[in-house]
């Protein structure tokens, strides 16, 4: 690291190391505040612990095993549990084997998937909700355009902030556009965001850069607008963040001490 610029030393990194670990150390962003170390969970967003993501990651480091060992059945009833757990059901259909095979699901048939499907979509014209994991991306689609944009009150500037992330490349883009309660434009900007290791530091970095872009050419009251729940919800709280967009959150809040009410 470039201690002076609080920069990585890319051609060092990319001398001493193989190109796969060295693009994934130039993703990890430096922040100008200095930080502790701590410890975090990296299986949760919010870097805390929780049991539910424990037993996540016990039940999928298990699968493999339940799936060899868990059946001590003949040929047929083994191959019979695995074709059931491997059907895109919900978990609570897929642990009664029983009923199912009482239902016309049995072994060694051509059309058993297709019996268990039609059992679900019975279920489903009941009331119950669906059996099978459909994405709602339409729908999703369909929400966000019927979204307006809402005026702030009289006096105050809102800043809406987004922002795109690529995975493979670790790069980011930021879009950041502010209004006032007459919806007319008080500055816009975008900027490439380079180091960045998923998409919520991106859209934490799109909020930081709306804020020092307030600081310097909005002087009036502003509310600053996010899609990502994740960041908003370290934006608004009062403890200290565990994950790995802490120091942007950090920074973030050191700026808005210079705005006149955020």
């Amino acid at each position: 690291m470039d201690v002076d610029s609080r920069s990585w030393n890319e051609n060092l990194i990319r001398h001493v190391m193989k190109k796969e670990d060295a693009d994934e150390i130039l993703k990890i962003r430096l922040y100008t505040r200095q930080l502790e170390d701590f410890p975090a969970w990296h299986l949760e967003k919010t870097g805390l612990f929780t049991v539910k993501s424990a037993y996540r990651l016990a039940w999928n480091l298990s699968r493999n095993v339940v799936e060899a060992t868990s059946s001590r059945a003949i040929l047929g009833e083994r191959k019979l549990c695995l074709s059931i757990w491997k059907t895109k059901v919900q978990a609570r259909v897929k642990i009664l084997p029983g009923n199912l095979l009482l239902t016309g699901y049995q072994p060694g048939t051509t059309n058993a998937e297709e019996k268990l499907k039609d059992r679900a979509h019975a279920k489903y014209k009941k009331g119950k909700r669906p059996m099978f994991e459909e994405p709602p991306a339409r729908a999703e689609i369909n929400a966000a355009q019927k979204m307006k944009w809402e005026p702030p009150p009289e006096g105050v500037a809102k800043i809406n902030v987004d922002a795109g992330f690529n995975k493979e490349m670790g790069e980011a883009g930021a879009g950041i556009i502010a209004r006032d309660c007459r919806g007319l434009v008080l500055l816009a900007a975008c900027k490439k965001l380079s180091r960045c290791s998923s998409a919520a530091q991106a859209e934490a970095l799109a909020c930081l850069e709306g804020v020092q872009l307030a600081a310097n050419w909005v002087q009036m009251p502003i509310i600053l607008e996010s899609d990502n729940a994740d960041v908003v919800a370290g934006l608004n709280a009062t403890q200290d963040s565990r994950a790995e967009w802490r120091g942007i959150i950090a920074e973030v809040k050191a700026a808005v001490q210079c705005l006149v009410q955020v």
